[in-house]
């Protein structure tokens, strides 16, 4: 004779929906999965324009899938864009030097500082009280640096203006 049987699996786990993590800290990102019953796994880091540093870019399933409780659920957290070396072009306008013309009328030049300072924080001087004249109207250099930098403009020592460098996108503020 035939005899049927039935082998148990086990308890059925209990199912729970997938919380979206995306924009979320890595703590903030821990504490949904937590509250949802799920367990932060595995932890990849990568660049992004797209994602602010130190947020969820990427979660391994889609919100509101249904998985076991007690699952592990992995992510990956941006580490915001990557840094790179560039070389941008400034122009450093004369405007606000200083007028200054001897007893003859003859023009008298101007000392220029151009003060640089990388993402880095390191700082080199691109000119040290040069002798400019504000009839020149200008004059045009290169940084090259990583990250975000900046150029201070001194006329006869004092500062005329700061410009602000995003070496990442070659932005000039």
């Amino acid at each position: 004779s035939t005899i049927y049987i039935v082998i148990s699996q086990g308890t059925k786990a209990k199912e729970v929906m997938m919380p979206n993590l995306i924009g979320l800290s890595e703590q903030e990102a821990g504490d949904a999965l937590a509250n949802a019953g799920l367990i932060l796994g595995g932890i990849d880091r990568d660049f992004s324009v797209d994602y602010k540093k130190d947020t969820v870019m990427w979660q391994q399933y889609k919100k509101d899938a249904k998985l076991s409780e007690g699952q592990t659920v992995k992510i990956k957290i941006s580490n915001g864009p990557e840094e790179k070396e560039r070389e941008v072009p400034i122009a450093i306008d004369f405007s606000g030097a200083p007028d200054s013309t001897d007893e003859s009328g003859t023009a008298i030049p101007f000392k220029l500082t151009v003060q640089f300072t990388d993402g880095d924080g390191s700082q080199s001087y691109l000119f040290n009280n040069a002798e400019q004249f504000k009839s020149n109207g200008s004059v045009n250099i290169s940084v090259r640096g990583k990250g975000i930098g900046r150029v201070d403009v001194y006329f006869n020592g004092a500062l005329n203006k700061t410009i602000h460098i995003d070496f990442n996108t070659g932005k000039v503020s």
